[in-house]
């Protein structure tokens, strides 16, 4: 994969396969090739869901305010908001 397109903790992206395709998730941590993503609602924070890396598209170019409020993120509500300020930019 090219380093521009690595996928890291505490960015966006989309299911592109399983029964969750098209699904916004925000990357919280990765665990060798499975990455660790929650949407607030069907994956917590604190029981995220373990998803193939590849399985992933990171979403490039966030604009603000979306990096910073997935930076300040602590509970699932905020990570909802989070997920709508992206989704009312887009």
């Amino acid at each position: 994969m090219e380093k521009g397109n690595e996928i890291r903790p505490l960015c966006l992206g989309i299911s592109k396969a399983g029964h969750d395709k098209g699904r916004l998730y925000a990357v919280l941590g990765k665990q060798g090739s499975l990455l660790l993503v929650a949407d607030g609602v069907h994956a917590l924070i604190r029981d995220p869901k373990r998803k193939n890396e590849k399985h992933i598209q990171r979403i490039e170019n966030l604009k603000e305010p979306v990096p910073s409020l997935l930076s300040q993120m602590q509970s699932d509500s905020d990570l909802v908001h989070v997920l709508k300020v992206y989704r009312k930019e887009e």
